[in-house]
């Protein structure tokens, strides 16, 4: 995984906190949760965006240097929350690959029965876990946060030293975390995956791989500088049309390979806040079938 990753978790949870000012009708996506697990000095910035003039700049300026960002983050929340929902009576346990902020196991229903994984950097679980004890009392008990020194631990070797058990069928979550790894941990992930019991399923997001090697920018000029050239986190994309042979080769079927664009009119249009979609991000569903 690139260095500095673990600094990027925030972001995500960052939008989504302030997504709670908007009316109902106009909100993105609904997490009463969110704002209350956020580091202190993040907290405080979050509570000026109850002001429409603020909450107006700061999609301005999202949008001036990443086009298109405020409705991809609310496109890929949605999907993965949507795809949670759908899936959670065909799977025995879910695990969340680089949660970050995220709170979805925590407010989503039916979950209750599961077994819940959330895996990160070591950093991002000790602050999320205590600042969940700190903020709401309690942790979930069907929830284990599993910290992981990706340089020097297995994954898996974690998980399973947390309970998780190899012959569960699993849904693998991976949400904006494919281009901060190299091939190989991708790769890493996918072989996981391909050791699961069929039924088992990834739902994931990926940046295009013309990106990345700067061949096409997408109007995203300054992401490109900022995230690959300069920060160098950015190290990994695909093109649609390599992903299914990728999948199959780990014995998996790709269901779905969705643009924000494809996703749009179910999660934006309603809305009425004159939002677009980026490019650069995609979101991908495959199922582990019998070999």
């Amino acid at each position: 995984m690139s260095k500095g990753a673990e600094k990027t978790g925030l972001g995500p949870s960052v939008l989504v906190a302030i997504e709670q000012y908007y009316s109902e009708e106009q909100r993105g996506v609904h997490d009463d949760i969110v704002e209350h697990i956020l580091p202190s000095g993040m907290r405080i910035f979050v509570k000026t965006m109850k002001y429409e003039f603020m909450r107006n700049w700061m999609v301005n300026s999202s949008e001036k240097s990443l086009p298109g960002i405020w409705a991809g983050m609310i496109c890929r929340k949605r999907y993965f929350d949507d795809k949670v929902i759908e899936l959670k009576n065909d799977v025995d346990s879910i695990v969340n690959l680089g949660a970050g902020y995220d709170t979805r196991f925590m407010r989503l229903p039916g979950l209750g029965g599961l077994k819940l994984y959330e895996v990160d950097q070591p950093n991002n679980i000790g602050n999320k876990v205590k600042l969940i004890k700190d903020r709401l009392g309690n942790l979930n008990d069907n929830i284990q946060y599993v910290a992981v020194d990706f340089d020097h631990q297995k994954t898996m070797d974690r998980l399973v030293e947390s309970g998780y058990e190899l012959n569960r069928s699993t849904l693998f979550l991976l949400e904006g975390v494919s281009q901060y790894l190299t091939e190989e941990g991708f790769l890493d992930i996918l072989k996981m995956i391909s050791n699961a019991p069929a039924g088992s399923g990834i739902v994931f997001t990926y940046v295009l791989r013309d990106l990345i090697e700067g061949k096409t920018m997408y109007g995203w000029e300054k992401g490109y500088e900022k995230y690959v050239v300069k920060d160098k986190i950015w190290l990994l994309g695909y093109n649609p049309d390599e992903l299914s042979e990728l999948l199959s080769e780990f014995g998996m079927e790709l269901v779905e390979d969705k643009s924000f664009k494809d996703l749009a009119p179910k999660y934006i249009d309603n809305l009425n806040r004159n939002l677009t979609s980026t490019e650069i991000e995609r979101v991908a569903y495959a199922v582990r079938v019998d070999r």
